[in-house]
């Protein structure tokens, strides 16, 4: 968080912060495998509870979004075909198929 405040209003941040870093990790491990880069690949995260102290994200809520953001990059990763061909509709229906509670 740049400045810290509740976040609950925003249903899926944990999803793309989650998200955001599975990407950022997956392009460190690609250029750490180039020939004289210097880099060590990742091959574990400690990681806290994203937005549930401050942010007032309920740590169930956390949990979840992390687990799809895991499957679903997981998918994306394994799968590309499928993932490049998603239409809206489709999209729409990943996002139907997620238990997001409503409220906090």
């Amino acid at each position: 968080m740049r400045i810290p405040g509740p976040v609950n209003w925003h249903k899926e941040i944990v999803y793309n912060c989650v998200w955001s870093l599975l990407v950022e990790i997956d392009r460190h491990n690609a250029r750490a495998t180039e020939k004289d880069s210097g880099l060590t690949p990742i091959t574990s995260v400690g990681m806290t509870g994203l937005a549930t102290g401050i942010g007032m994200v309920p740590a169930d809520v956390c949990a979840r979004q992390t687990a799809f953001a895991f499957a679903h990059f997981y998918e994306a990763t394994t799968q590309p075909e499928k993932w490049s061909s998603l239409t809206w509709p489709d999209i729409i229906g990943l996002r139907l198929k997620m238990p997001l509670p409503m409220q906090y």
